[in-house]
């Protein structure tokens, strides 16, 4: 009775998701998440007799799958085949959910709310984290602290007490009613914007924090760009002072710091190295051998995981990295002619003389140039 639900409920919704979030916009993911009513609606009617679709349901229902089809098909008409599957791996994990509210309304009675959410959640987590370590190896992934209390944190608010709270809804409110607090979705979404925006503003424009900075280089492994022999990995960035650049072809403020970099390539100055983001093959390969490749190794990141584990905020961005294999300075958007005189040439020069006190810049905080959020 209980373990039907925590496949649909957060097994397979969370796989989907968590699949998803990779290529689709974080602004359109609860949008398509809060499309949850329209499902339950239409399950909620063909097995639970005491919530059928009314006419004013009925109309609802209609203009909510047409505005889901409109913001799906943008992505199909531009072609956009990695954001369109991960709309739809978003619209099935909604639909998973449909079927697991209505499942537990009418099958997960007579206990207290407490009891369903443990076991779903305490056998979900047994499934999820079976798969993690078997197919996609897990333990060898990095953990840092930041990393384990943002887990546990989302997981004694975003499933723990969200259980608690969803069972006690649908004991009392029924399915349908209680899908549509996923129509708060967007509205939190925008209040969390809001605040942050406001917050923002009271803060200096010219820096940007960064856990990273002064930390090890995130254990990675990536093959060259097409037509490079030399892949990139984090064993590669230790022995030297080096700068790892984060770059797209379909990126504008790249094509400006182009020119600076090749500057550095021609004198000498210090070993470059190419992280190219969610790029095509063949795109990143024309790029290069229409502007230069200034890059003594690249890395395809055509998935944009390893740019996650660097905490990279948009593109282009610049790393510094020690000898040791260090992050010592993060530069967000083009490098421009003064960026590298005032703080990255200098900051180089430290390194190579040894100078401990110079990883994590001011205070730990990275500059920003010229921001282009990554997509």
């Amino acid at each position: 009775m209980i373990k039907l639900p925590l496949v649909f409920n957060i097994a397979l919704p969370f796989a989907l998701i968590t699949t998803a979030e990779q290529s689709v916009d974080s602004a359109l993911a609860p949008i398509l998440n809060g499309a949850l009513p329209l499902f339950v609606i239409v399950i909620a009617a063909l097995f639970l007799h005491d919530e059928p679709i009314p006419v004013h349901r009925l109309i609802g229902l209609l203009v909510g799958y047409a505005g889901v089809i409109v913001l799906v098909s943008r992505s199909l008409g531009a072609g956009g085949d990695s954001a369109f599957g991960g709309e739809l791996a978003l619209i099935g994990s909604t639909a998973s959910y449909g079927v697991g509210a209505v499942y537990a309304r009418r099958n997960v009675k007579g206990l207290r709310p407490m009891i369903p959410a443990l076991f779903q959640v305490g056998f979900a987590f047994l499934i999820t984290a079976a798969i993690a370590v078997g197919a996609e190896n897990a333990l060898a992934v990095g953990w840092n602290s930041d990393a384990v209390v943002a887990v546990v944190w989302l997981g004694l608010l975003g499933s723990g007490l969200a259980y608690l709270v969803n069972f006690r809804l649908l004991a009392r409110i029924g399915a349908t009613r209680t899908s549509l607090v996923a129509y708060l979705l967007p509205v939190a979404l925008f209040v969390v914007v809001a605040i942050a925006f406001g917050w923002g503003l009271t803060r200096d424009p010219s820096v940007i924090p960064s856990v990273l900075v002064g930390k090890p280089v995130p254990k990675f492994s990536l093959p060259p760009v097409q037509g490079r022999t030399l892949g990139l990995s984090s064993a590669d960035l230790t022995g030297e002072v080096s700068l790892v650049n984060v770059f797209a072809s379909w990126c504008t403020a790249c094509r400006e710091a182009h020119p600076i970099l090749m500057h550095l390539k021609d004198g000498g100055v210090v070993p470059v190295h190419g992280l190219n983001y969610k790029d095509r093959p063949e795109d990143a390969a024309r790029w290069l051998d229409t502007l230069g490749d200034p890059y003594t190794r690249t890395g395809a990141d055509r998935d944009g995981r390893v740019a996650i584990d660097w905490g990279v905020y948009g593109v282009p961005e610049t790393f510094v990295i020690d000898r040791d294999g260090r992050i010592a300075y993060k530069h967000i958007g083009a490098i421009t002619p003064e960026a590298l005189r005032k703080k990255i040439l200098p900051l180089i020069e430290a390194l190579r003389r040894g100078d401990k006190n110079s990883v994590g810049g001011a205070g730990g905080e990275t500059a920003a140039a010229g921001r282009k959020p990554h997509g």
